[in-house]
């Protein structure tokens, strides 16, 4: 549940929820292990479809630094990091968005079904 430990913008279109997401990208995974849990928004504009194409996202969010894969990077002891020895432009894991649900009193709610096939 959200409470005035976060920015109501990080949830504009109802402030009393939050959203919590675990991503399946080796990217995304590489730098929470670096960083620990981080409050992030989203790559696409609620309501609209998922960007899952960095161009895409750099197109829709140009004042927003994009990470790609090929941008330079080094790992403690001189190692190249895992993001250098990806494609320059990768591929989704899926081609689906997140599957996106909500607990309310009266239990669990599909709003967005995704990558997770899911009927409650």
């Amino acid at each position: 549940p959200a409470s005035g430990l976060h920015p109501a913008a990080m949830t504009p279109a109802d402030p009393r929820s939050l959203g919590l997401r675990v991503p399946n990208h080796a990217l995304a995974l590489e730098i929470l292990a670096a960083t620990g849990p981080l409050a992030t928004t989203s790559a696409n504009r609620s309501g609209q479809p998922a960007l899952v194409r960095l161009e895409d996202i750099a197109q829709q969010f140009p004042q927003v630094q994009v990470l790609s894969p090929s941008a330079s990077g080094v790992e403690p002891h001189g190692q190249p990091s895992p993001a250098e020895t990806q494609p320059q432009t990768p591929q989704p894991q899926t081609p689906q968005p997140s599957t996106i649900v909500a607990w309310q009193r009266q239990g669990w709610q599909v709003l967005r079904q995704g990558a997770i096939a899911l009927s409650l």
